[in-house]
């Protein structure tokens, strides 16, 4: 027993990630892991743990030897990895995903609980490589678990013998504070600040953005040139260019203007702005910044299901807003594609308009389920824009 917990507490040593905060950016799931496509968070090789996120949902990825796991520990307050009941062990194999809680029993001590609507919730593709295999996690947000701007908690990622020994619940866990962001920046000379000053962060394919960093400096000068690119997918459907460094005006500021014109078959999703300035002694600081390439318009549902009898019909209220991308007018419908057996009450089949260039709308909802519903189910959304149809899916728990 004690060779067992010493063993434990030594693997749950954990190193400190390079750079806490953690960019908004859409992968691609399918099990391989593309240059510039994942955000580095722990490196303790032979295994490489990647984090990062868009609103509503949290990304993971990492690389695993053959005849191993990969676990990954959620401490959501970051108040100790045996403190509430806060605390989630995800673990990853080749077959799918297990979530369980860590549950502070005072009669029992701590033990662990099985969370399948958790799991339900995530998505995971793998792949194989040379020395083993990789895997992409997408995990949605359920109820009060939420992935937004802003949101800290602690983790941790590392791989263990598949068919090793079971940790006890009890033994602690070494997890790093992060932080979901998008922006950051690394390297920057001593007496330089800077903020993004973004009117927009959403583009359209075919149209284009600018998006604008504000320097302050009151350091050190000479710095040299700048590179200004999109990463990842969209690097191939972005511009690029590079320039000097702007020349500071008399409030010691400079600002630094990148405007990406995006063809019309640049892929959906969050990506990052990457400037890269050279620093007077060779070096380069980098300065990151997130935007999203969005559809015409984006759907944003805020639905609840009401209290009821488990099993029997309920009733699902809220709203759902429609965010335009862009300059021009939007006139549409919205529908529910839903099975057999659900009643529209509000909201299907609903007229919009949407007058104000990137303007929105909100439209009320209500809808009754079918009954025997449990667990976690999926409610789709389409738009109809003329012939083309946006959609989107949320999920909701039904107890």
């Amino acid at each position: 027993m004690i060779s067992l917990l010493l063993s434990g507490l030594v693997a749950f040593s954990q190193p400190t990630p390079t750079n806490s905060l953690r960019l908004a950016m859409t992968p691609k799931l399918d099990g391989v892991l593309d240059a510039e496509e994942w955000d580095p968070l722990v490196s303790p090789e032979p295994f490489n743990g990647y984090l990062q996120w868009e609103p509503g949902v949290l990304y993971a990825a990492g690389t695993v030897e053959h005849g191993k796991e990969a676990r990954l520990s959620f401490d959501f307050k970051g108040d100790g990895w045996t403190v509430g009941s806060d605390n989630l062990e995800v673990t990853v194999t080749q077959e799918g995903v297990r979530v369980r809680r860590l549950i502070q029993d005072v009669q029992e001590g701590a033990r662990w609980q099985d969370e399948p609507l958790i799991a339900q919730s995530t998505v995971a593709k793998r792949g194989d490589t040379d020395t083993g295999w990789n895997f992409e996690l997408q995990w949605r947000g359920l109820g009060d678990l939420s992935f937004e701007k802003g949101k800290k908690f602690n983790v941790r990622m590392e791989s263990f013998d598949q068919n090793g020994a079971e940790v006890m619940a009890f033994v602690p866990r070494q997890t790093v504070p992060v932080e979901l962001a998008l922006d950051r920046a690394q390297g920057l000379p001593e007496g330089m600040s800077w903020a993004p000053e973004h009117v927009v962060r959403t583009v359209v394919p075919g149209q284009r953005i600018k998006l604008r960093l504000t320097f302050v400096n009151k350091g050190e000068d000479g710095l040299g040139r700048v590179d200004l690119r999109t990463l990842g997918f969209a690097s191939l459907f972005t511009s690029s260019r590079q320039q000097p460094f702007p020349t500071l005006d008399k409030k010691k500021r400079a600002f630094l203007d990148y405007e990406a014109i995006v063809s019309k078959d640049a892929p959906l999703g969050y990506t990052r702005l990457a400037a890269k300035i050279e620093k007077p002694n060779g070096d380069v600081a980098t300065i990151e910044s997130s935007y999203e390439i969005s559809d015409l318009l984006t759907i944003l549902p805020n639905l609840r299901v009401e209290k009821g009898q488990t099993g029997t019909p309920r009733i699902i209220r809220g709203d759902i807003s429609l965010r335009s991308n862009t300059t021009g007018r939007l006139n549409g419908k919205m529908f529910f594609d839903l099975p057999e057996g659900w009643a529209l009450r509000r909201g299907n089949d609903a007229d919009f308009k949407i007058y104000r260039e990137r303007g929105r709308v909100k439209m009320a909802v209500e809808l009754v389920s079918p009954q025997g519903l449990s667990g976690l189910q999926a409610i789709p959304v389409r738009v109809q824009l003329g012939d083309k149809a946006i959609t989107s899916t949320t999920y909701l728990v039904f107890d």
